[in-house]
């Protein structure tokens, strides 16, 4: 009994754990302190036999002797709570009930807050991740309505270049026509002037076929000429520039006659040598002769 007193401290039959009294706490430990001296030499020290002990005792006087001096010395060992320290127990545990269930509100609400805390940031997250994606949405339609305009740019630039391309060949086609134009025109003026030593050469030759004809008529006083070798006698036929027109100087100085044999010499060397020259002379002469004799007509 000694034994199990000294090795462990009185404890309370109580579900929470209550410090004692000061005072009360140093003298249970003095008593501790004491019965476990006291029972460590008995145990190891003792020198009288083992009927010497409790139940052995020579007398029942001195056996009640030494019941007395125990239950003395065992007395302080049991402490019993007194009704202060009860209530005081019973205070305590309302007062750790009441902050137990304090304790178990504040987590439910720090978990409710921690809840919504999650909530509203998902929520902003979400707001701020549909906001950037209208923002992309944005982007991407200005990019592609740029886009459409470059296009529309490089389209007007590339016909723009294909006019401008189409204006050189045209201005490059208008200067080669221009430089062929002034050779032609040289070309024309050299040909025209072979023509018209062509002219006065076969004009030569049909001169030369009227005298013949000339000899063999009865008319020698009248000899015919030819306007182009006598101007001033017989000026009928010129050409214009542009047109190839003849035109009638003077009526009083006109000749059937010398007109008619004009134009058989003229058909003479038609058959002779058919060039565009010589028809073309046939042709003014045949229209001369022509119009005098319509006029000799109305003047009969």
């Amino acid at each position: 009994m000694d034994q199990q007193t000294s090795k462990s401290s009185p404890r309370h039959a109580s579900l929470l754990y209550t410090l004692a009294s000061s005072k009360e706490a140093l003298m249970l430990r003095k008593v501790n302190e004491h019965k476990g001296k006291k029972a460590h030499s008995q145990f190891f020290r003792s020198e009288k036999p083992v009927r010497d002990g409790f139940f052995w005792a020579e007398s029942p006087e001195k056996m009640c002797v030494d019941i007395r001096d125990k239950v003395v010395e065992e007395i302080p060992m049991l402490s019993f709570p007194t009704s202060h320290q009860v209530d005081q127990n019973v205070v305590n545990q309302g007062i750790i009930a009441r902050l137990q269930c304090q304790v178990e509100q504040l987590e439910q609400r720090l978990q409710e807050k921690d809840s919504q805390i999650l909530a509203a940031g998902n929520s902003n997250k979400h707001a701020d991740v549909l906001k950037l994606q209208a923002k992309i949405e944005e982007l991407h339609e200005n990019v592609t309505a740029k886009e459409q305009e470059i296009q529309k740019v490089l389209r007007q630039l590339s016909q723009k270049q294909d006019e401008v391309s189409s204006l050189q060949c045209r201005l490059e086609k208008a200067e080669a026509g221009q430089e062929a134009s002034k050779l032609s025109e040289v070309e024309l003026q050299t040909e025209l002037e072979k023509v018209q030593e062509k002219v006065l050469k076969f004009v030569a030759q049909i001169e030369s076929i009227c005298s013949g004809l000339n000899c063999d008529s009865t008319h020698n006083e009248h000899k015919p000429t030819f306007p182009w070798t006598a101007y001033s006698d017989f000026n009928v036929l010129h050409k214009d520039e542009g047109q190839g027109t003849v035109a009638r100087v003077s009526k009083s100085e006109t000749d059937v006659e010398c007109v008619r044999r004009k134009y058989l010499a003229c058909l003479i060397a038609a058959r002779e040598s058919p060039t565009e020259e010589v028809l073309w002379l046939v042709a003014e002469l045949r229209a001369l002769l022509r119009s005098l004799l319509m006029e000799s007509k109305c003047n009969s």
